[in-house]
């Protein structure tokens, strides 16, 4: 498996909310871990949505990209809520939050436009 971070020197940062696209596919996560630790837990757990999507559609390589770094954990659940928010408003046009593989996207999916960019503009 190729993974291709966009900063390379930037994978060993912690508290982080992260992006990883796999063909037209996304997954949005946080950790406060390392980054390419939780990377690689995502490749090689049998439980990861993303080791399983991969192992489905035979993909041989994923890029990584940071979307927030924060100065510590106590915010990363609320600014990976922000992201798929962001994530869902930004790309309905392209299929919306579908080609988002989360499976749980916290109700998002099921919240207005206008409902989305205020959870978006309270974070």
């Amino acid at each position: 498996m190729k993974i291709n971070y966009k900063n390379e020197n930037r994978k060993y940062e912690t508290n982080v909310v992260y992006q990883i696209s796999i063909g037209m596919f996304d997954y949005i996560g946080q950790t406060s871990r390392p980054l390419e630790m939780r990377i690689k837990e995502h490749l090689y757990s049998k439980n990861s949505e993303v080791n399983q999507f991969i192992k489905a559609n035979d993909i041989k390589e994923i890029k990584v990209k940071i979307l927030y770094h924060l100065p510590s954990n106590k915010r990363l659940y609320n600014v990976e809520t922000k992201a798929m928010a962001q994530y869902i408003v930004y790309n309905t046009k392209r299929i919306g939050y579908k080609t988002l593989i989360n499976k749980d996207f916290k109700g998002l999916d099921k919240l207005s436009i206008k409902e989305l960019k205020d959870l978006i503009a309270k974070y």
